[in-house]
């Protein structure tokens, strides 16, 4: 289990009323979404379910992670980091 905060009931009731498919379906920017694919809290289906979801998103599915990503953070941070400059250099210029 995770280390340190504990949720509130009031985040649990707030996340309730949460219509993640809406949101997704609004968000226009670029998305990156992260899951391990021995995440046994959430199911991989649900990150494949979204990813098509958003106009631009990149799934990347991490062999051997779980939902913490303790398995090998430095893999995650330099996969996150390469997403944001590649995210950035092919974003389009404004003026």
């Amino acid at each position: 289990m995770g280390k340190g905060l504990k949720l509130s009931g009031d985040y649990l009731r707030v996340a309730q009323t949460i219509h993640v498919e809406e949101a997704a379906d609004r968000f226009k920017g670029p998305v990156l979404i992260l899951h391990g694919d021995q995440d046994d809290t959430v199911p991989l289906a649900y990150s494949k379910r979204f990813s098509p979801r958003y106009t631009c998103s990149d799934l990347i599915v991490l062999e051997g992670e779980n939902h913490h990503f303790d398995q090998n953070p430095e893999r995650m941070e330099n996969l996150i980091r390469e997403w944001i400059r590649h995210t950035i250099a092919s974003a389009p210029k404004r003026m």
